[in-house]
């Protein structure tokens, strides 16, 4: 199951972080700055996979679960180097 998150979610940043949809008066990311932020939010939830695995081994699965996902969007907050504040929401709710 964790697998599936997780790939669920590197899936949804290969495919809307790709692009940068700014506001003209906000800075526009360059690809290597594109690719830097998805290798970030990409190390930051497989760190918290990791962490999932260890923690899930206890009596609070559900728990555990929880603070994944939680914390899985908080990683978002990686996507506001390159996306828009309307961008990155709609990122986090998906």
């Amino acid at each position: 199951m964790q697998s599936l998150l997780l790939f669920m979610i590197t899936l949804v940043c290969q495919s809307d972080c790709s692009f940068v949809k700014r506001d003209t008066a906000e800075k526009e990311c360059q690809e290597s700055e594109l690719q830097a932020m998805q290798n970030d939010f990409n190390n930051c939830a497989n760190d918290l996979t990791y962490k999932f695995e260890s923690e899930r081994e206890g009596d609070s699965q559900e728990e555990a679960l929880c603070n994944l996902i939680t914390e899985t969007v908080k990683c978002g907050t990686i996507w506001e180097r390159c996306q828009s504040d309307e961008e990155v929401r709609r990122l986090k709710d998906t």
